[in-house]
């Protein structure tokens, strides 16, 4: 009898995570080639932004492929995916902060300037960036104590209403959406 590590198969993972990396590649160079064509000020700054930080779209595609493997696996051993999770959130919230900068110093747009121009830039970011990196971990947590607790209540015998598709009624849910439209635009 062979045990069974993994919810989700590895090289669909590592087939997943290679496909969204090369997405990612294709939009870097269709906007490089749209540069190429679109000579505006903001748009060369966005793509000079892209490419600045490219980089750490690598370092995320490759901590993504990591907490993606050690989701795949079963309980408790897909419980490292959240905090890989959340320090692949602190690079988000990092790009888009530099984002901000890139609106608020060079586009000199309203909000974003007050904020990079603030006293309380950096202690605002160290905030950010401990909010996000709690608040993915406990979003991944409850995600995979959730699926746990689902997957224990399947065992057990019970329906699992999540699994269901009936495609009779999501028709019916459409036909009551567009009649309720309809009845909407009359009044």
């Amino acid at each position: 009898m062979s045990i069974m590590l993994f919810r989700k198969s590895p090289l669909r993972v590592i087939i997943e995570s290679v496909l969204g990396f090369m997405a990612v590649l294709f939009i870097l160079f269709m906007v490089n080639v749209l540069d190429l064509v679109i000579s505006n000020y903001y748009y060369e700054e966005i793509v000079k932004f892209m490419e600045e930080y490219f980089y750490i779209v690598v370092i995320t595609s490759v901590i993504t492929f990591f907490a993606n493997m050690f989701k795949a696996l079963l309980f408790p051993l897909n419980l490292p995916s959240a905090p890989i999770n959340a320090l692949n959130s602190l690079f988000f919230v990092y790009i888009m902060f530099k984002f901000f900068e890139l609106l608020g110093g060079d586009f000199g747009l309203g909000l974003f300037q007050t904020l990079a121009d603030s006293p309380f830039r950096s202690a605002f970011y160290v905030l950010m960036f401990v909010v996000a990196f709690f608040f993915t971990v406990i979003d991944c947590m409850s995600s995979i104590f959730k699926s746990e607790s689902k997957k224990k209540k399947d065992e057990k015998g019970q329906e699992c209403k999540d699994q269901e598709f009936d495609g009779e009624k999501l028709k019916e849910a459409f036909k009551n959406a567009a009649k309720e439209f309809k009845r909407t635009m009359k009044d």
